[in-house]
């Protein structure tokens, strides 16, 4: 197969959102591509392809509904513009070989949504920031972060880097007394809709220890955290860049 066969991804979409009009919360829809959508309406080669991709990730995350992007190596299936459907409905993009594709989708089977309308408020001491994140997700001074996650599955996984700021900003802090910083308060506030159509809000607070003692900090280090934070951060890189 080549980009040159017909691909009607776009409508093919559409008609799945239509299907799924009054489906519960967290359905799911699973589009398999080989191909560059260059058929009907959300062509790729059409400067409003983003915008049309977009637009249908939103409503899918007005729905309740969960859309995953399964495509294969070496494709060529613009995954760079596609994802503009799944990040906000809360989907996956997975990139399978051909010849694992039955094995893996049953994975994909089991990984239903929890809940829907997810929205994470992260506030940290003024003294600090995050650590690439999109500006417009940043308020108060860039000290925190409302992310809309949309529908949120068992396997959804999110998570954030953090730093101090620059001295610069540090030193117009007149109130802080930084030899006094050896604990710093981190709060978390998750709204979400549950599949009961209830609404609820979740607060967690934590202080934590400050150390630069690097043996200390190895030890208490989850290893599993900063690995799949380091997975996140390359698949995001890679997804700008994807031109395929």
């Amino acid at each position: 197969r080549s980009e040159e066969d017909c691909t009607a991804l776009g409508p093919a979409v559409l008609l799945s959102l239509y299907l799924l009009n009054k489906a519960k919360v967290g359905s799911r829809i699973f589009v398999c591509t080989d191909g560059m959508s260059n058929e009907g309406v959300g062509q790729i080669s059409n400067n409003n392809a983003k915008q049309f991709y977009t637009r249908i990730g939103n409503i899918a995350k007005e729905k309740g509904i969960v859309i995953s992007l399964i495509t294969f190596k070496d494709s060529q299936s613009a995954v760079n513009i596609l994802k503009n459907m799944v990040e906000p409905s809360g989907g996956d993009i997975f990139m399978v070989e051909p010849s694992n594709i039955f094995d893996e989708f049953n994975d994909f089977l089991e990984n239903n949504a929890l809940a829907s309308e997810v929205e994470i408020k992260m506030n940290l001491n003024k003294c600090m920031s995050f650590r690439d994140e999109e500006k417009k997700d940043l308020i108060n001074d860039e000290s925190s972060i409302v992310k809309k996650l949309g529908n949120v599955t068992k396997e959804k996984e999110t998570y954030f880097e953090l730093k101090f700021k620059e001295s610069i900003k540090l030193a117009e802090m007149y109130d802080i007394n930084f030899d006094e910083l050896k604990n710093l308060v981190f709060q978390v506030e998750i709204v979400y809709k549950k599949k009961d159509g209830g609404k609820y809000i979740k607060i967690i607070t934590k202080n934590l220890k400050v150390s630069d003692n690097k043996d200390e900090i190895n030890k208490i280090a989850d290893m599993n955290i900063v690995s799949t934070l380091q997975i996140q951060k390359s698949a995001k890189l890679a997804a700008k860049g994807n031109r395929s």
